[in-house]
C-alpha cells in the first residue's frame, strides 16, 4: 500500500485553542530561531504578542476554522481517485493528527509520498517534512 500525507500546518479549531496553537509553532526550532535560554522569552513574548493581535478575528469567524473537515475532504477524494492501493491522510505538523500519530500505523517497507500543502519555502514547511521523514524512517517506511 503507498500512503500520502498532506502535509500541513494545522490551525486551531477555534479562538480557545489559539494561545497553544501559537505556542507550540513558535517552539518549533525551524520557525523561531532564539539561541539558548532567550527562546523561553521569545516564544513567550512572540505567543502573548499574535495571540492578543489575531484573537479578535478569531472571534469573528462565522464558525470553527474550516481546513481540518476541507483537508479530510481532499484526502478522501485523492483516495477514490486512486483507489484501494492507496491511503491518503491530512497530517497535521502543530495539531492532532501528526506524524508520530499517523506514523504509527506505517509498517516496515511501506511507502509514503509526501505531499506538502503548506508555503514554499517556509519554514514550516521545512519542519513538517523533517518531523514526517525521522518519523517514517524509524518506521523502517520509504519516504518520497
Amino acid at each position: 500500500m503507498t500512503h500520502i500525507w498532506l502535509l500541513s500546518a494545522g490551525e486551531p479549531s477555534e479562538e480557545s485553542g489559539l494561545h497553544e496553537f501559537l505556542r507550540r509553532r513558535l517552539s518549533d526550532p525551524h520557525v523561531l530561531r532564539v539561541p539558548g535560554w532567550l527562546s523561553a522569552i521569545a516564544i513567550w513574548f512572540y505567543t502573548w504578542l499574535h495571540h492578543r493581535r489575531l484573537s479578535e478575528t478569531w472571534r469573528q469567524l462565522p464558525g470553527p476554522s474550516p481546513t481540518r473537515d476541507a483537508l479530510a475532504e481532499q484526502a478522501s477524494l485523492i483516495q477514490r481517485a486512486l483507489g484501494k492501493k492507496y491511503q491518503c491522510r491530512a497530517v497535521f505538523r502543530y495539531q492532532s493528527p501528526d506524524a508520530s500519530e499517523v506514523g504509527a500505523g506505517i509498517g516496515r517497507g511501506e511507502r509514503v509520498v509526501l505531499l506538502p500543502l503548506l508555503p514554499h519555502r517556509g519554514p514550516a514547511l521545512y519542519s513538517a517534512i523533517s518531523a514526517a521523514t525521522t518519523v517514517l524512517r524509524q518506521r523502517g517506511a520509504e519516504v518520497s
